[in-house]
């Protein structure tokens, strides 16, 4: 196949991506994101869930809040502690699967192993939010459209670098090139010749090298 019909191809493909997948990768990137604060937002926004009054000298009982959490949930299908308090001030967290498998979050003051409350895991804030990140809300359909965004992104960034190869190495130091161009044969397999890094301008102490597709590869 001829370099510029390949390149064409590879164009269309990579603007077909970015179509059809940029705005789900968008709100699975964003909720990825708010996701990485979750523990700061969500103190703020929940204060009376997850944070209590640390009195002075008084030590965190992890066996009071176990059997704290027992009797507030007597037949629970599984129960553990599922955060524990980073700081003095944090609440502790614990998971209880309910016996209608309704998936629950209960807070204990860590001291006292005083009930504060609970929440449904998959149904507050950053539940929900999570389950947009993971599943786009769809399940194990969304799961499997999540597992194929991420090989459609990886699709779309090989693609990109080949097709717009010439402007991402102008300006790639001189003593990169020769790394890239083992690469270059590497990777870009099915168009080994080309590629040809050159020395372009003077560039302080160094050089900018950059592809010249119609001459193909020299050292």
């Amino acid at each position: 196949m001829a370099r510029s019909a390949l390149t064409r191809r590879l164009f269309a493909l990579h603007s077909w991506l970015g179509l059809l997948t940029g705005g789900l990768l968008l709100v699975v990137s964003l909720s990825g994101v708010a996701l990485l604060f979750e523990p700061e937002l969500d103190h703020t926004l929940n204060p009376h869930l997850l944070t209590v009054a640390a009195p002075p000298g008084a030590r965190p009982s992890l066996d009071g809040v176990l059997t704290a959490a027992r009797q507030r949930f007597p037949q629970p299908a599984y129960l553990r502690l599922r955060r524990i308090s980073a700081t003095p001030t944090d609440a502790i967290e614990v998971s209880v699967d309910q016996p209608d498998h309704t998936w629950t979050l209960a807070y204990f003051d860590p001291y006292t192993a005083r009930y504060l409350g609970q929440r449904n895991a998959r149904a507050h804030f950053f539940g929900w939010l999570l389950g947009l990140h993971y599943s786009l809300l769809a399940g194990k359909a969304g799961e499997l459209v999540v597992a194929l965004l991420g090989l459609a992104l990886v699709l779309s960034v090989l693609t990109g670098a080949v097709v717009y190869r010439k402007h991402l190495t102008t300006g790639i130091a001189a003593p990169a090139a020769p790394q890239l161009e083992k690469l270059a044969h590497r990777f870009l397999w099915f168009a080994p010749n080309s590629w040809r890094l050159e020395p372009g301008v003077q560039l302080g102490a160094g050089r900018k090298w950059r592809v010249d597709a119609a001459r193909g590869v020299s050292a």
